[in-house]
């Protein structure tokens, strides 16, 4: 269920979707932020993930 929300956020959002106008950086801040607001997940266990 949570992947299911995490991808039509990610979906519904043009700052993340434009891989030509967004840097890196930037989705990679837009993509944090939805994962952790649905998983739960700390920062310090995201940045390990990543």
């Amino acid at each position: 269920m949570q992947i299911r929300l995490i991808v039509k956020e990610l979906e519904s959002r043009e700052d993340f979707c434009d891989l030509w106008w967004v840097s890196y950086t930037a989705q990679r801040k837009v993509f944090k932020e939805i994962v952790r607001k649905y998983a739960g997940v700390s920062e310090e266990v995201f940045e390990k993930l990543l």
